[in-house]
């Protein structure tokens, strides 16, 4: 059979030892399905020191008893590049995805391995990388119909899956919800679905006839996880959820021994890291936190220094929260006065958080798209990490060995030098001034990187050329850098798209839909200047963005 389906999330589970991908998402006529891929094995690098040992290296890893069997599927040599350098690697393919760090752990012991490359990829996003699949878009998938006990409405082995050129966004159920809480006990939860659907639920008094009173705190967790049985929504929508919403949530239902099964193969809300913090992921379904969006991606662009939900929807969709503190809450619930303005003021937060969703969704379903990473980890990147996975999924396209992630020192070290030079700042002068004139450079730092072919290979390297301002280093103009590359694609695309943005009118779904695109294309390029400088990098380098910040000054 063949199925076209949007992709919204993808993980891997073992079957008889060896990974089975899942892709989950939504077919045309919407229904939920799960389409499951057997053919990728994970596999990680190793560059040696002496290239004449690699017959008897081979051969020690293939004794290694802790591997034995069929662990390790295959080992080969492979030429990849290295900053642009061709050189030669051992690649070791494993059977499963945990074995990797295990077996890379021994071998960076041992004195002929000269270093391990792309061994911490967790395997989902290694099948997105060498498939060059973009979540959050189109796929058909052909392949056999099975049976299945999740939570969909159907499940496919696939035989071939591609991406589509379908430009269209699914009728995605989305839900939202909010807790209101009095000491440790939550005594609120509302609902607001794009359906229309409504819901407040509360205890401990007698209810208007737009609230459904429950027992006690135990009987609303309760009613909360049949009300997102119910509805299933594909997306679930917070404000500051992985903080605070489904983390007080998992505590109480913890508490009470509920369990919030709402992954769609049956498993509970678990939490996982994502920057410092941990967010609550969903199998299946995209847990979207727009605070954590805000935070990391839209917050320079906005005048409000706070973030609060009140705030961001003020400035961002004109409209903001009911007037109601926390600790007036507290009062009217112990007291068991004005509940009806608490429920009120519960219900609105939710359906304030559904409008920015409606606002910052498709946001984020193009930067998934771009960065070619789920709309899950999309949501709670920053800027650099953005950055960083968009050259991560370039670096397999132009076969270049992904750098490691740099250790903790590295990162002090990184972050302990001394500042350089930034941009050019001309303080004005005070008073009335005419005649005044305004112009601005194209995406000036990414324009300087193309250019000037600012990248960590390119530096320094052959004869003195393209000079950076101070004189002090050159970047060759003898072959196209890593970086520049995938920059002046973004460029290029962010023009195409500006366009066909003038041949359409402003008021169509397509419009909105490249307008989105550009935006999310804009966010990338502008990124990639403080990508260089950021100390958690991979393709880290200090002179690069020390001359780039040179070049923007001397273009002043």
């Amino acid at each position: 059979m063949e199925v076209k389906f949007y992709l919204i999330d993808v993980d891997h589970f073992l079957d008889d030892g060896k990974p089975v991908i899942r892709l989950w998402g939504k077919t045309e006529d919407g229904k939920n399905v799960v389409v499951f891929d057997k053919k990728l094995f994970p596999y990680f690098y190793v560059e040696i020191k002496d290239i004449e040992s690699l017959p008897s290296l081979k051969e020690r890893i293939k004794d290694l008893k802790e591997f034995a069997g069929e662990k390790i599927r295959k080992i080969e040599v492979v030429e990849k590049k290295l900053l642009g350098e061709k050189k030669k690697f051992i690649k070791i393919v494993m059977q499963d995805p945990s074995d990797v760090l295990k077996l890379r752990n021994i071998l960076k012991e041992w004195d002929d391995i000269k270093e391990e490359y792309e061994y911490e990829i967790p395997f989902y996003k290694r099948y997105l990388i060498d498939n060059d699949f973009l979540p959050m878009d189109w796929f058909e998938v052909s392949g056999n119909e099975i049976k299945t006990d999740l939570k969909v409405d159907l499940a496919i082995e696939a035989d071939e899956i591609k991406q589509t050129k379908i430009k269209k966004y699914p009728d995605f159920k989305i839900l939202s919800f909010d807790i209101e809480m009095c000491g440790k006990e939550i005594i609120m939860i509302s609902f607001a679905g794009n359906d229309g659907f409504k819901k407040v639920i509360s205890y401990g008094w007698e209810g208007e006839k737009d609230v459904e009173i429950v027992k006690n705190e135990e009987a609303l967790i309760k009613r909360f996880v049949e009300i997102i049985e119910e509805k299933d929504p594909d997306i679930i929508v917070t404000y500051n959820g992985d903080r605070f919403d489904f983390s007080k949530l998992k505590e109480r239902a913890d508490f009470y021994k509920i369990g919030m099964r709402f992954g769609r193969d049956n498993s509970q809300v678990y939490f996982v890291k994502r920057g410092r913090i941990l967010s609550a992921e969903i199998i299946g379904r995209f847990h979207m936190d727009i605070f954590d969006f805000v935070e990391h991606i839209l917050a320079p662009s906005l005048s409000s220094e706070i973030l609060t939900l009140n705030a961001v929807a003020s400035e961002l969709i004109g409209v903001g929260k009911k007037p109601l503190e926390w600790q007036e809450i507290e009062e009217c619930w112990k007291e068991k006065r004005d509940m009806k303005k608490i429920a009120e003021y519960c219900e609105w937060d939710s359906e304030l958080t559904l409008k920015l969703c409606d606002h910052i969704l498709p946001q984020i379903c193009e930067l998934s798209r771009i960065v070619g990473q789920t709309a899950f980890d999309v949501n709670r990147m920053t800027y650099s990490q953005l950055v960083e996975w968009l050259l991560i999924r370039n670096a397999y396209k132009r076969d270049e060995i992904i750098l490691n992630r740099p250790k903790y020192d590295e990162i002090k070290r990184r972050r302990e030098a001394e500042p350089y030079t930034g941009g050019y700042v001309y303080p004005p002068k005070p008073g009335i001034h005419k005649n005044i004139a305004l112009f601005d450079f194209l995406s000036l730092y990414p324009s300087i990187i193309v250019t000037h072919n600012v990248s960590p290979e390119t530096l320094d390297k052959g004869e003195p050329e393209n000079k950076t301002p101070d004189g002090e280093h050159f970047f060759t103009l003898k072959f196209k850098g890593f970086i520049p590359a995938v920059i002046e694609g973004l460029m290029k695309k962010r023009v195409e798209v500006k366009r066909k943005m003038k041949m359409i009118p402003s008021n169509t779904t397509e419009y909105k839909y490249l307008h989105n695109r550009q935006y999310a294309l804009k966010i990338l390029a502008n990124a990639s200047y403080g990508y260089y400088a950021y100390p958690g990098s991979r393709w880290y380098s200090r002179i690069c963005a020390k001359s780039i910040a040179a070049w923007g000054r001397y273009y002043i």
